[in-house]
């Protein structure tokens, strides 16, 4: 015979097996890098770069997911659509743990995606944002 409690407690299991919490709705998962793989959405690929920012300053200081995140990192900084760049710039320039080469990567883009990474980035030295100003002058 099932008590109130169990039934009470399978009822609460399967609600919170499924949908994710609103914490893990807002981390990058490994379903998140899967449909990376083959996102022709813009839009798709700009939450992911927003769920990476969020997350990457833990995923990079882990051994296990750092090297992951950094080649997420690298892929999406590529990415042809301006939103998906300006997302993840927005997402990541205020972080300690982006290689310096992305955030330069991001400053040279168009200003609105270099825009947050001038401003905020601590990776960034004096000299390299002199160059960038001079280099792109006229955005």
């Amino acid at each position: 015979m099932t008590t109130v409690a169990e039934c009470g407690s399978r009822r609460r299991a399967a609600l919170l097996g499924s949908a994710p919490a609103p914490a893990e709705a807002a981390r990058l998962s490994l379903a998140d890098v899967k449909r990376l793989r083959g996102a022709a959405d813009a839009d798709a690929r700009a939450s992911i770069a927003a769920k990476l920012g969020r997350t990457f300053d833990v995923l990079a200081a882990d051994a296990a997911t750092g090297p992951l995140a950094g080649a997420i990192l690298g892929l999406l900084v590529k990415d042809v659509e301006k939103t998906v760049r300006a997302t993840l710039a927005h997402a990541i320039a205020a972080s300690p743990a982006v290689p310096p080469a992305i955030a330069r990567k991001l400053a040279g883009d168009e200003i609105e995606v270099a825009r947050p990474v001038l401003e905020q980035s601590p990776v960034l030295s004096d000299e390299q944002l002199i160059e960038i100003v001079r280099t792109h002058a006229m955005q």
